[in-house]
C-alpha cells in the first residue's frame, strides 16, 4: 500500500516538474532571444523546422496599408511614421497566435537602433537585442489576432534594412513561421563606385609641321548659385531635439512665440532660425533636418525629409533657387549670406 502511494506521488511529481519545464520553455512572457535568423539552434523548445515562411500560416505583416513580400524590397521614406501590423489574411476565428519577435538591423551596418515605438497595442513590448538592432515582442502567451506597433526610421535618409519576423502560433513542436523582409529607406544604403573611365590612346604619324608650343589657359571660376545675399528664417517645420533628448518637429514662427533665447539654444535651432536666434552673422547651413513640398504645384501635399547635404549632394543650384526656403536652411550651400 505504501509502496503504492509511493508511486503514486512520484508520477505526479513528474508530471508537474514536466508541466513546469514545458511553460519555462515556452518563453510566455517574450521571445526567448533577439538573435537573426530563424529558429533553428536556439534551443527554443519549439522545434527545429518551423512551417516555412509566415504566408504558410496565412499571416501578413503590413506598413500601413502595404504587405511585404519576400520577393521585393519595400521603398519606405524616413522620417515617417509607419503603423505595422500583424495579422491574418483570412477572417477565420479558428486561427490565432500567441508569440511574435520583429528584429530589425541594417544591412550594410546601419544604425535600426530606436525605429520601433509602441502605439498602445497591450499585447506589444520592447524586446532588448544588440546595439544598433530594434526589437518587439509579445508579453503574454494569450491567443492573439493581430498586433500593431509603429515604426520610424530616423538615422539618414538612405538606408537598407533587414526586417526579421518570427511567429509562434502555439506550443506545438514546429508550429512556427520565419519571414525576412528587404526595407529600403530612400534611395538605400549602398554606395555604387562608378566604373573607371578608359584611357584611350591614338597613334599620331609624324608631322614635318614646325612644333608650336600649347598655349597656357585659365580654368574658367566655378559660378556660385545666383541666389541674392539674404538672412531669413526658412518656413519650414524642421526636427527639433529637446534637453530630454526627445524629438519634436516645430517652425521658427515657435520658436519666437515665447521662450526664444532657451529654445535658441536646443540642438539645430539657431542654425535654421537665425533671425529668430539673432544669428545671422555666422554663415552656416541649418544642421536640423527639414520638411518641405518637393512639387507645390502639382496640387498635393507631399512632404520629404532633407537636409542641408542633400542640397550640397546635387543640382545644389536648382534646389536652391527653385524649392522654396532652401536659400535660408542652406545658407552657406546656397551663398546666401549677407
Amino acid at each position: 500500500m505504501i509502496r503504492s502511494v509511493a508511486l503514486h506521488l512520484l508520477l505526479i511529481l513528474a508530471l508537474f516538474t514536466t508541466t513546469l519545464l514545458h511553460n519555462a520553455s515556452a518563453f510566455p512572457g517574450a521571445a526567448g532571444h533577439c538573435q537573426t535568423g530563424d529558429l533553428s539552434g536556439k534551443f527554443s523548445g519549439h522545434g527545429e523546422s518551423g512551417g516555412g515562411p509566415i504566408s504558410n500560416g496565412s499571416l501578413r505583416v503590413k506598413f500601413g496599408t502595404t504587405t511585404l513580400q519576400t520577393w521585393t524590397t519595400t521603398k519606405l521614406v524616413s522620417d515617417q511614421t509607419y503603423t505595422v501590423t500583424l495579422d491574418f489574411t483570412t477572417s477565420s476565428t479558428n486561427f490565432f497566435f500567441r508569440g511574435f519577435l520583429f528584429r530589425l538591423s541594417g544591412t550594410n551596418g546601419e544604425n535600426a537602433e530606436g525605429s520601433f515605438s509602441l502605439s498602445g497595442d497591450s499585447n506589444v513590448q520592447f524586446k532588448s537585442c544588440d546595439a544598433g538592432i530594434s526589437g518587439v515582442t509579445h508579453n503574454s502567451r494569450a491567443d492573439k489576432r493581430s498586433i500593431s506597433f509603429d515604426f520610424e526610421y530616423t538615422q539618414s535618409i538612405d538606408a537598407d534594412l533587414l526586417l526579421e519576423v518570427t511567429v509562434v502560433r502555439e506550443r506545438a513542436a514546429d508550429n512556427w513561421f520565419y519571414s525576412a523582409f528587404n526595407l529600403q529607406i530612400g534611395d538605400g544604403g549602398t554606395t555604387v563606385t562608378p566604373a573607371p573611365v578608359p584611357v584611350v590612346t591614338s597613334t599620331v604619324a609624324p608631322s614635318n609641321a614646325p612644333f608650336v608650343a600649347p598655349t597656357e589657359t585659365t580654368p574658367s571660376p566655378v559660378v556660385a548659385p545666383a541666389v541674392a545675399p539674404s538672412c531669413n528664417d526658412p518656413p519650414f517645420r524642421f526636427r527639433v531635439v529637446k534637453p530630454d533628448g526627445s524629438k519634436i518637429w516645430r517652425d521658427c514662427l515657435w520658436v519666437k512665440t515665447k521662450s526664444t533665447q532657451w529654445r535658441c539654444s536646443w540642438e539645430g535651432v539657431s542654425t535654421m532660425c537665425p533671425v529668430a536666434c539673432g544669428t545671422c552673422s555666422a554663415c552656416v547651413d541649418s544642421t536640423a533636418r527639414f520638411k518641405f513640398d518637393k512639387d507645390p504645384d502639382d496640387g498635393t501635399r507631399d512632404l520629404v525629409t532633407r537636409d542641408c547635404s542633400w542640397t550640397a549632394n546635387r543640382a545644389t543650384a536648382f534646389r536652391c533657387t527653385t524649392i522654396e526656403g532652401m536659400q535660408d536652411a542652406c545658407r552657406e550651400t546656397c551663398g546666401s549670406c549677407t
